[in-house]
C-alpha cells in the first residue's frame, strides 16, 4: 500500500484559513463601516482594500505552485519507493540465483506482481489528485463567486457611506466655520482681556508711582537704603569731616565770643529782636493779624525788657566773656568729651521712649495700658512723655553739676572733685539724688502742659497761646532758679531743698542781673547755632558734591533727592551736637562764676586762684555791688573753716 505522505485534509485547512481571514477581514471592515460619523473617511481610503484584494491575489497566484509541489513529491516518493523495491528484488534475485535456479521463475513472477501492483497504487493515487485538483476548483470558483458578491455588496455599501460621509463633511465645514468665528471671537475677547491686564498693570504702577510720590517717607527710606549701599564709605567720611570742621567752628565762636562779647552781645540782641519783628510784618502782610498781633507783643515786651535791664547788660557781657575764657583755659577737652557722650546719651532715650511710646499706643499694646487709657484717656502718653523729659533732664543736670564741681575745684573751693572724671563720677553718684529732684519739676511741667494740650478744644488763639505763653515761661523760670541750684549742688554736695534756698538768698539779692545774664547767653547761643548750621550746611554740601553725594547723572532720581537731605540733615545734627554742647558748658561756667562771684567767701577763694577772673568782674560792678550780702545776724552764712 502507498504511503500516506500528502495528509487528505492538507488543502481543506489552507483554504478554511483564507476563508477564516478573509472573512474576519471583510467582517472588521463591515463593521468600521457601521460607524458612519466617525469613520467614513477611514473607509473610503483605498489602502483598507489592497490588504484583502494582495492577500487573495496571493493565495490564488500560490495555489498552483502549491499543487505543483504536491505533485513533485509525490513523484519523488513513488520514484523513491520503486527504485527501492527494485533493488530489493534485484537482491532477492541474487540471492535466489545463488540459492537455487528452480526459485526463479518464482522471482520472477514475484517482481512481476510487485511491479503490477505498484504501477496500481499509482494510478490510484494519480486519480485521488486530479479528484482533488477538480474539488479545489469547484471551491475556487465559490470563493471568486463570494469575492465577487462580497465586492459588489462593498460597492453598494461604499457608494452609501460616501453619500453619508458628503452629508456628514458638509456638516462638518458648516460646524467648522462655526467653531473658526466662535475662535475669532475667543480670540478677541482674549486680546480685550490681555488688554484689560495690561491696562490694569499699568494702573496699578501709576497708583504705586502716586502712592510713594505722596509719602515722601518710602521715597526718603528707599533713596537712603540705596544711597548707603552704593555710598556707605563717602558718607562715613562726610560725617568725620562735618565733626572736624564743626569743631573748628565752635573754636573759632568761642574765640569770637571771648574776644568780641560786648560786640556778639548786641548783634544777638539786635538779630533777635529783628526776628520778632519782621514775624511780626511777615504776618500782618498775609492778613495773619491774631499771629502778628501775639509776635508783636512779644517784640515789644522784649524791647522793654532788654531797656529795663540795660544796666546789667554790662556785668552780663563780662560774666560771659569770663564764663568762655575759664571753658578754654580752665576745662579741658574731657569736658567737651563728656558733654557729647552725654548728648548721644540723650538719643539713646529718646529713641527708646520713642518705642515705648508705639508700643503702649498702638493697635497692639498690652491690656493694662488699653485698661489705663480707657479709664483716663491720654494718661499713657503721659507717663512716657514724663518719664522721657525726666531722664533727659537728669543727664543734662549731671553735665551741669560735673561742669559746676570741676570749675569750682580749679577756683580754688574744696569741692567734691577737681577733676572732670572725678566730677563726674560724684554727679552720677553723690549727687543723683538732687539731680533728679530738681528736673523733677521741669519734665512735670512739660507734662502738664502736654496733658493741658491733649484737652484743649478751643479754637480760640489768644486762649492757645496764653496757656503755652505761661508753660513756657514758668518753665523757663524754673529751669534758670535750677541752673544756679545745681551749683551749690556741684560746689558742696548739698541737698536738692538746700541748694534751693541758698539759690533763693542770692537771687533775691540783686536776681535782675542772673536774669539778664541768662537771657543774653541764650540770644548769643541762638546766633552761634545759627552761624554753625549755615556754615555746617554749606560745607556739607560742597563736600557732599565732592564725594559724589549730590549729582544728577548714574542715579535714580530717589537718590537725587536723598543726596541733599541726607547733607543736610548730617550738618544739621552734627551742628546742633556741638553747639548744644558749647551752650550747656558755658550756661554752666556762666551760672558758676556768678555763684562765686556773688559770695563774699567763694569770691575770696577765687580770688587766690583766679584773679583775673575777679578783677574783670569787678571792673563793671564797682567793687562787687552784686554780691548777697550777709546773714541776717550780719555776719557771713559761711564760716571760716568753710
Amino acid at each position: 500500500q502507498l504511503p500516506d505522505v500528502v495528509p487528505k485534509d492538507w488543502l481543506d485547512s489552507t483554504l478554511q484559513s483564507i476563508a477564516d481571514k478573509a472573512a474576519a477581514h471583510v467582517g472588521e471592515l463591515c463593521g468600521q463601516a457601521t460607524n458612519l460619523s466617525s469613520h467614513c473617511e477611514a473607509l473610503l481610503d483605498p489602502g483598507r482594500w489592497t490588504p484583502l484584494l494582495e492577500m487573495v491575489s496571493e493565495s490564488m497566484n500560490g495555489l498552483p505552485a502549491l499543487l505543483a509541489t504536491a505533485e513533485s513529491n509525490l513523484r519523488d516518493t513513488m520514484s523513491t519507493q520503486c527504485e527501492a523495491a527494485q533493488e530489493q528484488c534485484a537482491e532477492a534475485c541474487a540471492a535466489a540465483a545463488t540459492q537455487a535456479t528452480a526459485a526463479l521463475a518464482s522471482v520472477s513472477a514475484y517482481a512481476e506482481n510487485a511491479t503490477a501492483t505498484a504501477q496500481g497504487a499509482a494510478d490510484m493515487a494519480l486519480e485521488q489528485v486530479g479528484a482533488m485538483w477538480e474539488s479545489l476548483d469547484s471551491r475556487l470558483g465559490v470563493l471568486k463567486t463570494f469575492v465577487g458578491t462580497l465586492q459588489g455588496n462593498c460597492e453598494a455599501s461604499t457608494t452609501g457611506v460616501a453619500g453619508k460621509c458628503a452629508q456628514t463633511l458638509l456638516v462638518g465645514s458648516n460646524i467648522s466655520s462655526l467653531v473658526q468665528r466662535v475662535a475669532n471671537q475667543t480670540a478677541y475677547i482674549r486680546n480685550i482681556n490681555q488688554h484689560l491686564v495690561t491696562g490694569c498693570g499699568n494702573l496699578g504702577r501709576l497708583q504705586e508711582q502716586c502712592l510713594s510720590l505722596a509719602n515722601p517717607c518710602a521715597i526718603i527710606q528707599n533713596g537712603a537704603v540705596s544711597l548707603w549701599q552704593l555710598r556707605s564709605s563717602e558718607i562715613v567720611y562726610l560725617l568725620l569731616y562735618l565733626l572736624a570742621t564743626n569743631s573748628v567752628v565752635v573754636f573759632f565762636l568761642l574765640c569770637i565770643i571771648q574776644f568780641h562779647t560786648r560786640s556778639v552781645v548786641t548783634v544777638s540782641i539786635i538779630l533777635n529782636l529783628g526776628n520778632l519783628l519782621c514775624s511780626t510784618i511777615f504776618y500782618f502782610v498775609i492778613a495773619n493779624y491774631p499771629t502778628a498781633m501775639v509776635f508783636g507783643t512779644f517784640f515789644l515786651l522784649k524791647a522793654l525788657w532788654y531797656w529795663c535791664v540795660r544796666g546789667k547788660i554790662a556785668f552780663a557781657v563780662r560774666i560771659i566773656h569770663c564764663s568762655v575764657e575759664a571753658l578754654r583755659n580752665l576745662l579741658g577737652l574731657s569736658v567737651w568729651i563728656f558733654g557729647i557722650f552725654i548728648i548721644g546719651v540723650q538719643a539713646a532715650v529718646v529713641a527708646l521712649c520713642s518705642g515705648a511710646f508705639f508700643r503702649l499706643t498702638g493697635p497692639n499694646a498690652p491690656e493694662e495700658a488699653v485698661q489705663l487709657e480707657a479709664l483716663l484717656p491720654g494718661a499713657t502718653s503721659c507717663l512716657v512723655l514724663f518719664a522721657l523729659v525726666w531722664i533727659v533732664e537728669v543727664l543734662s543736670n549731671v553735665l551741669h553739676v560735673t561742669v559746676c564741681c570741676a570749675l569750682g575745684g580749679r577756683c580754688g573751693i574744696d569741692t567734691p572733685a577737681s577733676s572732670t572724671c572725678g566730677a563726674a563720677l560724684f554727679a552720677l553718684t553723690g549727687g543723683l539724688g538732687s539731680i533728679c529732684a530738681g528736673s523733677f519739676w521741669i519734665a512735670f511741667l512739660k507734662t502738664f502742659e502736654y496733658f493741658i494740650g491733649l484737652g484743649e478744644d478751643s479754637d480760640n488763639i489768644f486762649v492757645k497761646c496764653t496757656i503755652k505763653v505761661a508753660c513756657c515761661a514758668v518753665q523757663t523760670v524754673v529751669k534758670m532758679y535750677n541752673s544756679y541750684a545745681f551749683v551749690f549742688v556741684g560746689l558742696k554736695g548739698e541737698s536738692y531743698c538746700e541748694a534751693a534756698v541758698r539759690t533763693f538768698e542770692v537771687l533775691s539779692a540783686d536776681g535782675l542781673a542772673a536774669v539778664a545774664t541768662d537771657q543774653a547767653l541764650h540770644d548769643v547761643m541762638h546766633t552761634c547755632k545759627q552761624v554753625a548750621l549755615w556754615s555746617s550746611l554749606l560745607i556739607a554740601f560742597l563736600l557732599g558734591r565732592s564725594l559724589g553725594l549730590i549729582g544728577f547723572y548714574d542715579r535714580s532720581w530717589q537718590e537725587i533727592i536723598v543726596g541733599p537731605l541726607l547733607c543736610m540733615c548730617l550738618a544739621s545734627v552734627v551742628s546742633y551736637v556741638m553747639t548744644l554742647t558749647m551752650g550747656r558748658l558755658v550756661e554752666a561756667c556762666c551760672c558758676t562764676l556768678m555763684i562765686l562771684y556773688e559770695d563774699p567767701h567763694y569770691r575770696q577763694l577765687m580770688t587766690r586762684s583766679q584773679a583775673h577772673i575777679c578783677q574783670a568782674l569787678d571792673e563793671v560792678t564797682e567793687g562787687g555791688t552784686l554780691t548777697r550780702g550777709t546773714a541776717k545776724g550780719g555776719s557771713s552764712v559761711y564760716t571760716d573753716s568753710e
